[in-house]
């Protein structure tokens, strides 16, 4: 199993850009998915971090919420690593409650 380290067979704002690519079959294909650093609350920092609650509109929607957030909802697996979501398919998030988010500059200066 060969091991590459050029991503650039994803577009710019894939989640998976900076994993490291691996050989499978002849095929390349992403290795394990990391945690990035951009996304690690400690380095980011509080004023990076800002707060949603969820309305009914946007309960079980992290692309509408990524939309109001990034301008585009291709960014919504951000919201679901950040927020440690395991099934993004149980309705999260449920409406009236608070998620966190890295801020527009934190996630755009990365991506």
């Amino acid at each position: 199993m060969a091991i590459f380290t050029d991503s650039t067979i994803f577009k710019s704002t894939s989640r998976f850009k900076l994993t490291e690519l691996i050989q499978y079959n002849s095929h390349l294909t992403p290795a394990m998915m990391k945690r990035f650093d951009f996304l690690d609350r400690d380095k980011l920092g509080t004023n990076n971090i800002i707060k949603i609650e969820i309305n009914g509109s946007r309960a079980g929607r992290p692309d509408l919420i990524s939309n109001d957030i990034y301008g585009t909802t291709i960014f919504k697996w951000v919201l679901l690593i950040f927020n440690n979501v395991e099934n993004p398919f149980d309705g999260w998030p449920v409406a009236g409650s608070v998620i966190e988010a890295p801020n527009r500059p934190s996630v755009w200066r990365e991506l």
